[in-house]
């Protein structure tokens, strides 16, 4: 199952990273924070209807065979997707079908326009290099780990927490997806109209660190804690599209493409950390209480460190 879940990992670390960059190349600075919400919003949105398959196929098999047959549904999606992705994208704005020749050459030029105003110029092993560069892996290998902690967990912790069943908990697991799904939109269309990515990317991170620590101090109150543990679900979900505005708003293409590989290949290593630290910790204490305060320090972490970037809006 661990060797598995590595190839897993292996086939999602590179596409994550392409498609930030990939939007980094093809949307303009003012568009390029709502584009990133709308592709990041799939994650939560993926989740509600995760939630909902995953409490049928529960409900209809049980808890064992059941997540035999979910990772068979989700497997089979992710092919679907792999079709789409190959007829329907093309690498650059040039290659392009749908647009006229004068759109592709107004894109270009704005883009063309925004990479000389870049801060970072310089080529991809000193960008590598960059101080910037490192702070912002140190982070996402923080957030990350709270994100996977959290996804993986979910279900599981509310069932802990609530004293309900399977299918139950992963029905209830829908309602913090949706208010993350929800919450990243406005977030980032606030955040292209004032710009302030590090600031608010900190915040968010509040957030989640606020949300997680009140819901595992007031686990006595069953509701109260699954309110302020939705709550944090805001935080988790909604630092990634702000997150990556920042090194595609202050990298060339050049650096941009091996910074956004190394931030995300290195960060993703949290998505082994966040999981294994939470279940540990539930095996040793038999209660999950303490993996949810382990997040909540990752991700106040993550928040204080952000603020140490120099060239971010």
């Amino acid at each position: 199952m661990y060797a598995l879940r590595f190839v897993l990992g292996l086939a999602e670390a590179p596409f994550y990273a392409g498609t930030m960059f990939f939007m980094g190349i093809w949307f303009v600075k003012s568009e390029r924070g709502v584009a990133n919400s709308f592709f990041n919003a799939a994650i939560p949105v993926a989740g509600i209807f995760g939630g909902l398959i995953a409490g049928e196929i529960f409900t209809v098999y049980g808890n064992n065979p059941g997540w035999r047959y979910l990772f068979i549904y989700e497997g089979i999606l992710a092919l679907i997707s792999v079709v789409i992705l190959w007829v329907v994208l093309t690498d650059f704005p040039e290659d392009a079908k749908w647009l006229t020749k004068k759109e592709k050459d107004s894109l270009q030029e704005a883009l063309d326009s925004e990479e000389n105003e870049k801060p970072l110029k310089m080529g991809w092993k000193k960008a590598l290099q960059e101080p910037d560069v490192l702070i912002l892996t140190i982070v996402y290998l923080l957030g990350v780990t709270g994100l996977y902690g959290y996804t993986i967990w979910l279900p599981t912790i509310i069932s802990s927490f609530a004293h309900v069943n399977a299918a139950t908990s992963s029905f209830l697991s829908d309602i913090p997806y949706i208010v993350a799904a929800i919450a990243l939109i406005f977030i980032l269309r606030y955040s292209d109209k004032k710009g302030n990515r590090k600031v608010l990317t900190a915040i968010i991170f509040f957030v989640a660190f606020a949300g997680l620590a009140l819901s595992a101090f007031l686990i006595s109150n069953a509701v109260v804690s699954f309110i302020f543990f939705t709550i944090s679900a805001i935080g988790i979900f909604s630092f990634l599209p702000i997150f990556w505005n920042i090194p595609q708003e202050s990298l060339t293409r050049e650096s941009s493409a091996a910074s956004i590989g190394m931030i995300n290949g290195l960060g993703n290593l949290g998505g082994i950390v966040g999981p294994i630290l939470v279940g540990g910790l539930e095996s040793y204490t038999h209660s999950f209480v303490d993996g949810v305060y382990s997040m909540a320090i990752f991700v106040l972490i993550a928040g204080i460190l952000v603020l140490f970037v120099k060239h971010s809006r």
